[in-house]
């Protein structure tokens, strides 16, 4: 049977906290935010182990209980470039609130102001908030994940922000086959980006922006997604950094 730990911290610790838990080995998190600045940790295991040590880790409670299910966070509005979209996250990453979201939005307008029309590959998906920036700010955008249920979620918030003829294109499968893109974003956990089966600096044509990475993964992030780049900028937020990489295929 599942098991949830619980534990109550602040809200400047919760982005760390949750990065952890995905690392101990989480099934999911869920984040639900209290009146006094503090966020519940909800977090569900397979194993009553990993459950426990999670627990003793934040000070937390652990529960067995009969079916895993999670709260879900509120929606939430995003502002890209002046424009606001409202995300309902649901139980998929990408709320918009996360210091690694907001660091590939600020990174994926600049990329966009500068190369305006481009096309834009997000990698990881989730609640489709990059994908769905990218095509309202103009570009032809495509978001792939692992899981169709969760691009249910990042359909949903496409058409409650976008035209009909401005949907990204969602799809699930690997990246190793799909076509170079100009601009190329993932908003991952460095374990997800070492699990991925091409090297993104593959696909990103003239930019790729990279986050969900803590300070001492950076060679970890590059070794993995770009082994040999032309530039590299790195931008920090909250203990959390964004990689801004020219692949070196096309002049930026």
């Amino acid at each position: 049977m599942p098991w949830v730990v619980r534990a109550t911290v602040d809200d400047a610790a919760v982005d760390r906290v949750a990065a952890d838990l995905w690392t101990a080995g989480t099934s999911g998190v869920a984040e639900i935010p209290g009146p006094d600045g503090s966020v519940e940790i909800i977090a569900g295991f397979d194993e009553r182990a990993a459950a426990a040590r999670a627990a003793a880790a934040l000070n937390g409670e652990i529960q067995e209980i009969d079916e895993l299910g999670f709260p879900a966070p509120p929606p939430s509005t995003v502002e890209v470039g002046g424009v606001a979209l409202e995300i309902d996250a649901a139980h998929t990453f990408g709320h918009g609130r996360h210091p690694t979201t907001r660091l590939c939005l600020d990174l994926l307008v600049a990329a966009l102001m500068a190369r305006p029309g481009s096309t834009v590959l997000d990698v990881g998906t989730g609640s489709g908030v990059l994908a769905i920036a990218a095509a309202r700010l103009g570009a032809v955008a495509m978001g792939v994940d692992l899981d169709e249920a969760i691009l249910e979620v990042a359909r949903s918030n496409a058409g409650g922000n976008l035209a009909p003829g401005m949907l990204p294109e969602f799809r699930t499968g690997s990246v190793a086959d799909l076509p170079r893109h100009d601009i190329v974003v993932a908003n991952m956990l460095i374990t997800d980006l070492e699990a991925l089966d091409r090297p993104l600096a593959d696909l990103a044509a003239h930019r790729l922006i990279v986050s969900g990475v803590l300070p001492d993964q950076i060679d970890r992030a590059l070794a993995a997604v770009a082994p040999t780049v032309r530039s590299v900028e790195r931008h920090d937020l909250d203990g959390w950094v964004a990689l801004d990489i020219d692949p070196g295929h096309g002049h930026s």
